[in-house]
């Protein structure tokens, strides 16, 4: 599955995760959303250059967590997505499981 979700970014224009994530706090290229067979991590989102790409939201928790010693730097899970090219992104940093759905409902109704 990740490497599937890996493959398909690169042609997809928009995303929408929703799933667990994990903040790597001293070291944020180490962030990954989860998968039931693994890590999707930051790195492998980064280092892509997505031209197709337009909108992404991310349902997961630590989306948009900072460092815990540089928590002017922004490099978190939404950044990633951010920086290998999607140039609208939503995303939780928090929410609970009952109520995000309520955000993407309310999210996609506004966009269609």
């Amino acid at each position: 599955m990740v490497d599937c979700v890996a493959c398909a970014l690169d042609s997809c224009t928009c995303i929408h995760f929703a799933c667990h994530g994990f903040q790597a706090p001293r070291n944020g290229m180490k962030s990954a959303f989860a998968s039931h067979d693994g890590y999707l991590k930051l790195t492998q989102i980064a280092s892509k250059r997505l031209s197709n790409s337009q909108f992404a939201f991310l349902s997961v928790c630590h989306a948009a967590s900072g460092l815990k010693d540089l928590s002017g730097e922004a490099m978190h899970l939404s950044a990633g997505v951010r920086f290998a090219g999607f140039p609208s992104i939503i995303a939780m940093w928090s929410i609970c499981d009952k109520d995000a759905p309520k955000v993407a409902d309310h999210t996609y109704h506004y966009f269609l």
